[in-house]
């Protein structure tokens, strides 16, 4: 293996999980109170799994479906599914990212909140980079964030509201709203 195989790896595995940290970060950025709800939903981690896991089968079998009536033309419709079960992992695991962040906490976190994130990023992407259980645990928070989406689809204002009255962030969200 040359330097070059070596680097194209590297960098390669570098800027994937530099996207997944981007993703994490601009979801809190766009929708703070979603990163709220789903965050509070973390903390029933096996419900999120296997509500994931009926997502991701149901998924999968539409895909298997199609592919054996349309054949190779239904190709597209395939990873344009592929394509959003990916995107819900990413922003319903974004929750995840702020839960690990809050165990960490810093002084910086009260003027700058997307630290925390940052920093819980960085940690769960050296997570994901250990062979096998790290894989496991990114498998897991791509279906437990697929989950999360799912039930994001059916909350109610209640539970928002409920959510945002549970959050020690409630008042500077609602600060954020206003002057936005």
């Amino acid at each position: 293996m040359i330097m070059a195989d070596v680097l194209k790896i590297v960098l390669l595995i570098t800027g994937v999980f530099g996207i997944i940290i981007c993703y994490w970060l601009a979801t809190e950025a766009l929708f703070p109170a979603f990163v709220i709800r789903v965050r509070q939903r973390y903390k029933k981690p096996i419900i999120l799994t296997l509500l994931g896991l009926v997502v991701v089968a149901v998924g999968g079998t539409i895909g298997t479906v199609t592919k054996s009536i349309v054949g190779n033309s239904g190709d597209p419709i395939i990873i344009l599914l592929l394509c959003i079960f990916v995107l819900f992992g990413l922003l319903g695991s974004s929750g995840l990212c702020q839960l690990v962040g809050m165990g960490m906490p810093s002084p910086v976190d009260e003027t700058q909140p997307w630290r925390r994130t940052l920093r819980a990023g960085i940690v769960l992407a050296f997570v994901f980079l250990l062979p096998g259980p790290g894989w496991l645990i990114m498998v897991w928070s791509g279906v437990s964030g697929c989950g999360t989406m799912v039930l994001s689809f059916f909350s109610t204002a209640s539970s928002v509201n409920s959510a945002l009255a549970d959050s020690d962030e409630s008042e500077k969200l609602k600060e954020h709203s206003l002057t936005s």
